[in-house]
């Protein structure tokens, strides 16, 4: 059906997730036209216009993805997809009281849903608002215990605030979790940075195994070593 306007909104956001793997600009415009299309193929469907702002937020059209995204919360007054992606652009504007009452508003729709609590989290976070951070990354641990995204970031914020035993505990919930190169990299920092420097080069370690084409772990990896007794 080449006019079915779902699956062209469902072809773009896949275009726009290959651009953001790969950073190829190649895959933005395939995403912008699709995107388009869904949104002209049936102007009821808030999943074009949630498709469009996508695009547009993330190439720096901030007026157009709030628009965009407004149109998307008229259509589907219950849209999680719309309603984050409305937060994020006001907050790219600089419009962070708008940002934040629309993540609550997102909240109060579904209060059961985690994504939404995970994303303020990350807001007040990024605006070094840390105890809102941890709160809103504590109420996803009780959601979905085993989500390991509330647990790493949790851990950072704990990290950030000098916490550094309460984050190493949160950094290894989420290595039980889900043990990719990510997970062992962070609880190496909180290993280095509390002088565990041997725990430190075995988690990093095994960062380079998981993930061996980035720099960042071999650089801490050395480090764990130039500290270490015998490895320097």
């Amino acid at each position: 059906d080449p006019n079915y306007a779902l699956a062209e909104a469902g072809l773009g956001r896949s275009y726009w997730a290959e651009y953001e793997n790969k950073k190829d600009n190649q895959w933005v415009g395939m995403a912008r036209h699709a995107c388009e299309r869904a949104a002209t193929l049936d102007e009821s469907s808030a999943a074009g216009h949630t498709c469009l702002g996508q695009v547009y937020d993330g190439t720096g059209q901030y007026k157009r993805a709030v628009e965009e995204f407004q149109r998307a919360t008229e259509i589907s007054p219950t849209s999680d997809d719309a309603f984050r992606g409305l937060a994020n652009a006001y907050d790219h504007l600089g419009q962070s009281l708008e940002a934040e009452q629309t993540y609550q508003k997102a909240i109060a729709l579904r209060p059961s849903y985690w994504a939404n609590y995970l994303r303020l989290g990350s807001f007040y976070f990024l605006h070094g608002q840390y105890e809102k951070a941890a709160s809103m990354y504590r109420r996803v641990t009780e959601l979905a215990p085993d989500n390991r995204w509330a647990y790493t970031n949790l851990g950072a914020v704990y990290y950030s605030e000098g916490k550094l035993p309460k984050a190493g505990e949160m950094f290894h919930r989420a290595l039980e979790i889900a043990p990719d190169s990510a997970a062992y990299s962070n609880l190496g920092v909180v290993y280095f940075f509390t002088g565990r420097y041997e725990d430190s080069a075995r988690m990093f370690k095994e960062a380079t195994t998981r993930d061996p084409k980035d720099y960042r772990y071999w650089g801490n990896l050395a480090d764990a070593y130039r500290w270490s007794p015998d490895k320097k």
